[in-house]
């Protein structure tokens, strides 16, 4: 049963941003990497990145969903200083067997992602990227219903 005050996507679950970004809230690699023993930070930083990306992957291919799924996901650095963590994250990552990220630098950067002169360089996430998060909900509520799922919505 699923329960909604409103219409499902009617709030911030169909009005976000849509992107996707590995890891978890607030714990990312290295995060993992400190607080877990190495298997472990590892096999839960696969599930939280590139197992996550698929999962939504074949979500949309089992209902035919339009997602307007994009790959790629640019992390800029708006000063020298925050480029030190990006190294910091990409370092974790690939700690984990994570390839998927790269550093560029300012001209690359300029060059063959964001035609700004107000960045300092980025991380270029290959596993990331964006959704039409409208479309992902409305598309998750569909195959819930297809599965035997009830749906209340204009249920406070």
């Amino acid at each position: 049963i699923l329960v909604d005050k409103h219409h499902v996507g009617s709030a911030a679950s169909g009005r976000n941003g849509g992107q996707l970004t590995p890891g978890l809230a607030r714990w990312e690699a290295a995060d993992m990497i400190d607080h877990l023993a190495h298997d472990d930070a590892k096999r839960l930083w696969r599930f939280a990145s590139a197992e996550s990306m698929d999962l939504i992957d074949e979500i949309g291919a089992r209902y035919a969903l339009d997602l307007d799924r994009k790959r790629g996901h640019v992390t800029a650095a708006v000063h020298p200083g925050h480029m030190s963590a990006l190294l910091d994250g990409a370092d974790a990552r690939r700690h984990l067997g994570d390839a998927g990220v790269t550093l560029v630098g300012r001209h690359q950067l300029h060059d063959e992602y964001v035609r700004s002169g107000l960045y300092h360089g980025a991380a270029i996430d290959a596993i990331g990227g964006q959704i039409h998060p409208l479309a992902l909900v409305r598309g998750l509520v569909h195959g819930f219903r297809l599965n035997g799922g009830a749906l209340y919505e204009g249920t406070e």
